[in-house]
């Protein structure tokens, strides 16, 4: 088992490092909803519903895993650790686009899930990997994120520059933390070692 510290830190961090795309997505459909008119609390509801979703199918996927041994599951490490070093691979012939932004909570859960999709392998890992209160822990502070991450994007979406920014770093950031998680993963569950 590992220390409550610990497993804030490390929640905190696979949180942050597998949804900084979630973030840039978040702001632009706070930035599409204030300049259209529209309601932002689709996108909270959005986000609510995308978060059970991946905690549920995480937690299920960790259980099934509870018949392998844990070195095996480091193998999930290559996911994100092959989105990372392709992300790297083709960033310099991306063509970024704004994502499709809708306003109906149907597509808004869609759109995020297709972003989010790619945070099961990390999250599988956490849940497989720790104790019950690791998983208690892990999803509190999930949580927690998940709400201040659509506050800051929704308090960010009204400043056009930091936009700007971020989509022009996104391409190379979000890949080179996914190295970094690939490889934390495959560390961290023993596979080689």
């Amino acid at each position: 088992m590992h220390s409550i510290p610990g497993t804030v830190a490390t929640a905190a961090g696979a949180f942050a490092a597998t949804n900084v795309d979630l973030f840039v997505l978040l702001t632009v459909l706070f930035a599409t909803a204030r300049a259209s008119g529209t309601r932002a609390w689709r996108v909270m509801v959005a986000q609510c519903l995308v978060f059970v979703i991946l905690v549920v199918t995480s937690a299920a996927a960790a259980t099934a895993l509870t018949f392998v041994a844990l070195r095996w599951v480091g193998l999930l490490g290559v996911v994100p650790l092959a989105i990372g070093i392709h992300g790297l691979v083709t960033a310099r012939r991306k063509d970024e686009h704004d994502p499709r932004v809708a306003d109906s909570i149907t597509a808004i859960v869609t759109l995020t899930l297709s972003v989010c999709a790619d945070n099961l392998s990390v999250y599988i890992v956490l849940f497989r990997a720790g104790s019950r209160t690791d998983f208690a822990v892990t999803v509190g502070v999930f949580a927690l994120l998940q709400a201040t991450w659509a506050l800051v994007a929704y308090t960010v979406a009204t400043r056009k520059t930091v936009v700007q920014a971020m989509r022009r770093t996104r391409i190379w950031l979000v890949p080179t933390i996914f190295v970094a998680i690939g490889l934390a993963i495959i560390v961290r569950t023993g596979l080689f070692g």
